[in-house]
């Protein structure tokens, strides 16, 4: 099948893998100038390590209703190479955030033939499509089963999400292409992600993205850069809170004042030759520092209110108020820990507003469908509750990401 230039392919086997969770980026670490940056409409950051002040230049964005992806994509490879381009040019960041595959998921006219074959239903029927889960809170708890009809505006729609993401890789090869044209690749770092995910029919829940569960919130990250090894993994914690440290990280700013930290140390190897002196200063000062890399992940969610989508309750501000803590390691075992209250409680502070607690072995039940709460050892439930109460009241370094 033909999906797109066959380079396209190849050059994405070449980005190096994370799993992170969290956007579409590129830095650029060449000279030792000022930064431009451009904010528009996707995900490219090129970034000077070694300079703290920037200069920002900003498109003005004139897109008011739906256009082709491709025209998203040439103004982006046109300011990209406008910047390369200039003699002794400055390092620049680049965020290009395409909306797919967000609905409406209306695929370039020459990919919607791509993914017709009827097996591929297969990627979204996992074990709990279609299933109830009584022991769920409330707005998963009453769910119906899912209709026929219902069933195929999902597949309509899973199908559509893939040809739009077509796209997607053709703007990724582009923005390589056009980075590597100008020699400019072994001082750039590619970042490529989400900033959620989606659930299309599991645990009943059609088409959303609202929830505390693994299709919601584990979403890929891809990087490429220098000092990150083709095919590297990261085993640890990141999220979006840790995009932003990260990208300042690799420009050596190490103690920025935000929420997140940087995950640098455990995703590129300062001893590569073609990684800067002040990525490198920034993941040292972190290892001197004792930093390791984060133990959890903290979520967070205030109801939107009343929300229905064909004909399935995703949200209700009586019932869908959350915060939540996902581990994976030997001390708290591969686990999701989340509380929930009414939108009206936002502080949960009021005990007599609604109340409900969930806890999934993902090494049992991989697919979230079993709340054995009831299991827990009070002793572990006291730490899971005193681990959110402090996650959701921090701020900056006060926000721990281990439990030591």
């Amino acid at each position: 099948m033909s999906r797109r230039p066959t380079h396209t392919s190849a050059r994405r086997r070449s980005l190096a893998a994370t799993r992170p969770a969290s956007l579409a980026t590129s830095l650029n670490l060449g000279t030792r100038e000022l930064c431009r940056c451009q904010l528009r409409v996707h995900c490219s950051v090129l970034l000077n390590p070694a300079q703290s002040s920037t200069h920002s230049s900003r498109a003005p964005n004139t897109l008011t209703a739906p256009i082709r992806p491709t025209a998203r994509v040439h103004r982006s490879i046109a300011w990209l190479q406008d910047v390369m381009s200039t003699p002794g040019h400055k390092p620049f960041m680049a965020y290009i955030a395409p909306k797919a595959p967000h609905v409406p998921s209306q695929p370039a006219h020459w990919y919607t033939t791509e993914f017709d074959e009827p097996s591929l239903d297969r990627y979204y029927k996992t074990p709990n499509f279609n299933v109830s889960a009584p022991d769920h809170h409330w707005v998963v708890a009453q769910q119906g089963p899912l209709t026929d009809p219902q069933v195929k505006e999902i597949d309509d729609l899973f199908r559509n999400r893939w040809r739009t993401l077509l796209s997607v890789d053709d703007l990724i090869d582009d923005v390589i292409a056009v980075v590597d044209a100008h020699g400019e690749l072994k001082n750039t770092y590619f970042f490529s992600t989400s900033d959620h995910g989606y659930n299309l029919g599991q645990l009943r829940l059609a088409g959303n993205k609202l929830h505390a569960y693994e299709n919601d919130l584990r979403i890929p990250m891809v990087i490429r850069g220098p000092g990150i090894k083709a095919g590297s993994t990261f085993s640890g914690f990141g999220s979006n809170a840790d995009v932003g440290p990260t990208f300042l990280g690799l420009a050596g700013v190490t103690d920025p004042l935000m929420d997140g930290r940087s995950i640098a140390p455990w995703v590129v190897d300062p001893a590569d030759p073609h990684v800067s002196s002040a990525t490198q200063a920034h993941i040292s000062n972190l290892v001197n520092n004792g930093a390791t890399a984060p133990q959890f992940h903290y979520a967070e969610y205030n109801s939107l209110g009343i929300w229905d989508m064909d004909g399935h309750m995703i949200d209700h501000a009586l019932y869908h108020t959350f915060r939540a803590v996902r581990f994976d390691d030997e001390e708290m075992g591969n686990i999701l820990y989340a509380e929930y209250t009414s939108l009206s409680d936002w502080d949960y502070v009021n005990a007599s507003e609604y109340k409900f607690q969930e806890f999934f072995d993902l090494d049992t039940d991989p697919w979230e469908m079993h709340n054995v709460i009831k299991d827990v050892s009070p002793a572990k439930r006291q730490k899971l509750e005193g681990l959110v109460r402090s996650l959701f009241a921090c701020k900056g370094s006060t926000c721990q990401r281990s439990l030591n």
